[in-house]
C-alpha cells in the first residue's frame, strides 16, 4: 500500500492481532468463524502514512519537497478521523497503535503469524 494504502494495510494488522470490538474480525485471525489460520505472504507499504498528522521531523522539514503539500494532508487525515473518537485512534493511526504509543513494536510483535515478510520502503528524505 502507496502512503494512505499503506496505512489501510496496518489497520487490518493491527485488527488482526488486537480486534475492534464490534467490528467483524478480520480474515486473517486465528478465531475467524471457520477456524482456519490464513496468512499473507508478505505486505508491501510504500512511504506508509501512519500517523495520519503531519507533526512528525520529517513532514515538517521536507514539507516544500513532498508532492503532496503537508496543510493538504493535515486537512485529509483530520476528515478522516472526525467522526472517530479518541480512544479508538490506535486502530486508525498505526504508528499511535500501542498501549504506549512510544512502544508500538510490542503490540506488533506476533505480527509474524500472518505475515511472512514486511517490506517498507520510503524516499530519499523520508525518515
Amino acid at each position: 500500500g502507496d502512503s494512505a494504502g499503506g496505512n489501510l494495510i496496518m489497520q487490518l494488522m493491527v485488527h488482526t492481532l488486537h480486534p475492534f470490538e464490534g467490528v467483524a474480525v478480520s480474515p486473517l485471525s486465528r478465531v475467524s468463524e471457520s477456524n482456519e489460520t490464513s496468512s499473507l505472504g508478505g505486505i508491501c507499504l510504500v512511504s506508509p502514512w501512519l500517523s495520519l498528522d503531519t507533526w512528525t521531523p520529517s513532514f515538517v522539514k521536507n514539507n516544500d519537497l513532498d508532492v503532496l503539500a503537508g496543510r493538504s494532508l493535515l486537512y485529509w487525515g483530520k476528515s478522516y478521523l472526525s467522526d472517530v473518537p479518541e480512544s479508538h485512534h490506535s486502530w486508525i493511526k498505526p504508528v499511535l497503535c500501542a498501549p504506549v504509543p512510544q512502544e508500538p513494536w510490542k503490540w506488533l510483535a506476533a505480527l509474524d503469524e500472518y505475515v511472512g515478510r514486511v517490506l517498507i520502503t520510503a524516499g530519499g528524505k523520508e525518515n
